[in-house]
């Protein structure tokens, strides 16, 4: 039988509880929140005692709900915080609790507990209080003397040093809830919005938010009006602050990720000092979805991930439904999974984004989209660092000096832009042998082959000339053409491309389908042009054919099996061509020698 920390709720009750004591749970009740988050009371003994006041952070709930947490199972107590009430009552609040013997492996209550009171204790069986509390000090302080110290001043704010101001005692965010009154938290800002403004029948105002994190957990916090010029120009990210006297309320989740069941909005009251100790306070908290899992995330989720920028676009501009012009750029993130994925930047973010010397990008809440596979996007809740000093960043960054570099990585995106086809590269027999395409859903990949036949045959064929439409018309015979899909005629039509291509490299070779802009680079032609010729001079036209066979071009190229009056075949169309840039292409080559000579 699993033994219990005896003396561990008398000194827990006296905030000179330590960590990792066991306990066992006599009883739990939901206690009624109104709207909010549902909370959790919980009774806990540790065989001499029982104790009534501990609280279950909203963010274990999930073990209340699963059957985890239920009478008679033993628990160690791994992280926590007491809270002093106005009446002077103290709560501990479970932030961390791991159940070492679930209730049905135990038979019942272990020992004769009785209800705990401040000075009184359990006859002759139980030492007094100082007998109690020293040998279990000095028993952790022999094991870790400096390391728990420093962990039980950041869990038991009861001893930690007030702020600047001596108002009140420094609490961890995970411990903040609508119902406390006086608080302090110590944080680091690892995000902050531009100031927005808004206009409605009530009135004109302005607002901005920013993101801050301790060691506990993260929080959202929001000023309006006069908090945005009492504070907006006064918090940078990347600082620790002291913050206090917010209100707090349940966050709405529509508008952050940030993962705290509460948001915090600042006041007339509210104060914000700057802290000079910031070594024990993080620089992110991130929970990181590995590259190669992204595939079985949901579309739309919220995520952080961590990777190598192998590669990054040149700014392009693009103009938005409502008719705005924003910069956009594309990244394209490695990591150990040995997976890619593209992660767009907007705006001001992506315009001063500098990708030299493949850093390493920790992304925190970016939006998972199935547009082209899967690709990530940036928005302005949002938290980018580069080459953040964390574990996760220094093993990735060995990993990939070590070998990563020598992979071409497999992408998750089809669809690049206009630096892409740089990643998944095959060679033809490779698609073969490896039966791209074969799966539920297409495949995509980049070759370096050469032209070695075109089908000029039905190339060419009259399309709808609305710009929307290209669908193919029908001739009237009476000077107009009609479009089944808008349902209208039309006096003129436009040429469209439909090319039928072989190409080869060293290996093998493969028939491509190649529609307008991609059949256009390879005949170095418009279609336009191409269709007077055709109707005007034919031998310009087949000239114009020859001189495009035996060209080297980058496909990038989507492969799917297709079943067709009972056939199935591997049907292959060309996504995008691109000349070979034979910079690019060396260095590739010579990443491929250094991974075979490694071999």
């Amino acid at each position: 039988m699993t033994k219990l920390s005896e003396g561990a709720i008398e000194a827990l009750s006296n905030s000179n509880g330590s960590n990792d004591a066991v306990l066992q749970l006599v009883n739990i009740r939901k206690i009624d929140g109104g709207s909010g988050p549902a909370r959790y009371r919980v009774m806990m003994s540790d065989g001499v005692h029982t104790l009534s006041s501990f609280m279950l952070s909203t963010q274990l709930n999930f073990m209340v709900e699963d059957d985890l947490l239920a009478p008679n199972c033993v628990c160690i107590l791994k992280r926590h915080v007491t809270n002093i009430l106005k009446d002077k009552r103290r709560v501990v609040i479970i932030l961390e609790i791991e159940v070492v013997q679930p209730a049905e492996e135990v038979a019942g209550r272990i020992g004769d507990p009785t209800p705990y009171n401040d000075g009184q204790t359990k006859g002759p069986q139980s030492a007094p209080s100082s007998e109690i509390r020293a040998p279990l000090l000095q028993q952790n302080k022999k094991e870790v003397p400096r390391v728990f110290n420093k962990d039980f001043e950041k869990n038991n704010p009861s001893n930690m040093p007030s702020t600047p101001g001596g108002s009140s005692k420094v609490v961890p965010i995970a411990s903040l809830n609508p119902y406390q009154s006086k608080w302090t938290v110590r944080a680091r800002i690892t995000n902050k919005s531009g100031i927005r403004t808004w206009s409605n029948s009530r009135g004109d105002g302005k607002l901005f938010s920013m993101e801050m994190v301790d060691e506990s957990g993260e929080i959202r916090v929001t000023g309006f009006n006069q908090e945005v010029d009492k504070f907006f120009t006064l918090v940078e990210v990347g600082k620790v602050y002291y913050i206090s006297k917010g209100s707090l309320k349940i966050a709405n989740k529509q508008y952050t990720s940030v993962k705290n069941d509460y948001e915090m909005t600042l006041s007339g009251e509210s104060s914000i000092i700057p802290c000079e100790d910031t070594s024990e306070v993080p620089v992110l908290q991130c929970d990181f979805v590995s590259i190669g899992d992204l595939e079985n995330r949901e579309k739309d989720a919220i995520i952080d991930v961590i990777g190598v920028c192998k590669s990054v676009d040149d700014v392009s501009r693009i103009t938005t439904k409502n008719n705005k012009e924003v910069s956009k750029r594309t990244l394209n993130l490695m990591d150990m999974s040995g997976k890619v994925v593209t992660l767009t930047l907007w705006a001001e973010e992506a315009e001063k984004f500098e990708g030299s010397g493949q850093p390493i990008i920790a992304i925190k809440g970016a939006k998972l989209s199935d547009f082209g596979g899967r690709s990530l996007s940036a928005s302005f809740s949002s938290t980018m660092m580069i080459n953040p000093d964390i574990p996760e960043a220094h093993k990735l960054r060995g990993w990939y000096d070590k070998e990563g570099h020598a992979m071409d990585g497999q992408s998750l995106t089809e669809v690049r832009g206009s630096g892409g086809g740089n990643t998944n590269w095959k060679t033809l027999s490779d698609v073969k042998t490896e039966h791209l395409g074969h799966g539920d859903k297409a495949d995509y990949y980049t070759c370096i082959a050469t032209i070695v036949y075109l089908r000029k045959e039905n190339c060419l064929y009259q399309a709808c000339p609305s710009q929307e439409c290209n669908k193919k018309v029908v001739d009237q015979h009476n000077g107009m053409f009609r479009c089944e899909k808008c349902d209208k005629e039309f006096p003129n039509f436009k040429y469209r491309l439909i090319l039928s291509a072989n190409i080869a490299d060293y290996a093998d070779n493969q028939w491509v389908t190649c529609f307008q802009e991609s059949a256009e680079s390879i005949l170095g032609q418009n279609a336009a042009y191409l269709g007077q010729l055709k109707d005007s001079n034919e031998a310009a036209f087949d000239e114009i054919f020859q001189q495009a066979n035996f060209n080297t071009f980058v496909f990038r190229s989507r492969v799917k099996l297709e079943t067709y009056n009972d056939e199935s075949r591997i049907k292959a169309t060309v996504m995008e061509v691109k000349p070979v840039d034979h910079l690019d292409y060396s260095k590739r080559l010579i990443m491929n020698i250094r991974k075979l000579a490694a071999q």
